[in-house]
């Protein structure tokens, strides 16, 4: 049923673009846009990797994070920024008629980021608190004694894109994150 719905076509950069119209009678719009940086094994020795589309929320060189919040609420619009080791995506919501505008937004965030140190270290700073939080419960527990059998049958190594890290590596290579680091990667 979603597949006959669902059209594609090919733009004119070579984007593949794909639309599913809804049946209900909403009028609200997401739109997801998945960017690829490079290969794995290029990515993975690279620092801030999943600091990137957090920082990225926090304005661009053009728009400022309060001016983008008022924005995107005067469009009743949402952004979403998410990033990983070899990825970006974002995520547009916004009314029929709001849609374009909001991507023009997404699409500034994207090219212009502003990476504000202290954005950077808020982040940072968070994401060091969640791993240390998280040292006593259950799933990493279990992640952390599994984690030795599975790089060895692996043949993983440190620095290996397979590689799984301990909690004291993780907070290591958070620690030793610098906006440089997130910089470099953004530009890679």
């Amino acid at each position: 049923a979603l597949a006959a719905r669902t059209k594609r076509q090919r733009l004119a950069s070579g984007i593949v673009l794909q639309t599913l119209n809804k049946q209900t009678r909403g009028n609200t719009v997401v739109a997801s846009i998945n960017l690829r940086w490079a290969s794995l094994g290029e990515t993975t020795p690279l620092r801030g990797t999943d600091m990137v589309g957090e920082l990225i929320s926090e304005g661009s060189t053009t728009m400022g994070r309060q001016q983008l919040q008022d924005t995107l609420v005067h469009l009743n619009a949402s952004l979403n920024v998410v990033s990983g080791n070899q990825e970006v995506t974002l995520t547009v919501r916004a009314e029929r008629d709001t849609l374009l505008a909001a991507m023009k937004i997404g699409i500034d965030l994207l090219r212009h980021p502003a990476f504000p140190p202290e954005a950077f270290e808020r982040i940072r700073t968070a994401h060091v608190a969640s791993i240390e939080a998280g040292r006593k419960e259950l799933s990493t527990l279990m992640n952390m004694a599994t984690r030795d059998v599975v790089n060895k049958a692996r043949g993983a190594k440190l620095g290996d894109p397979e590689y799984v890290a301990s909690v004291d590596e993780s907070l290591g290579d958070y620690r030793d994150t610098t906006l440089d680091d997130v910089k470099g990667f953004y530009n890679h």
